[in-house]
């Protein structure tokens, strides 16, 4: 058990916990899925991981309806 507290153990595992939901979110998000993998470097890869989905160009959605005031209709 004395395997389990090793810092690169732990992080190991949190990586792989973790690659899975960020595929996901780059998926529904339109982006690529690569950047998840990089969660496996230690120290500079979630960091990197997450600029590079936060930090990429994200498709435009469309305007919102406009709003109606609840009063007057317009």
């Amino acid at each position: 058990m004395d395997l389990l507290r090793e810092p690169i153990v732990i992080h190991l595992i949190m990586a792989a916990l973790s690659v899975w939901p960020l595929m996901r979110i780059a998926d529904r998000a339109g982006r690529a899925r690569w950047p998840a993998w990089l969660m496996f470097l230690p120290l500079v890869g979630p960091p990197l991981a997450v600029t590079l989905l936060v930090r990429g160009a994200w498709p435009n959605l469309p305007d919102p309806p406009p709003a109606v005031h609840p009063r007057t209709g317009r």
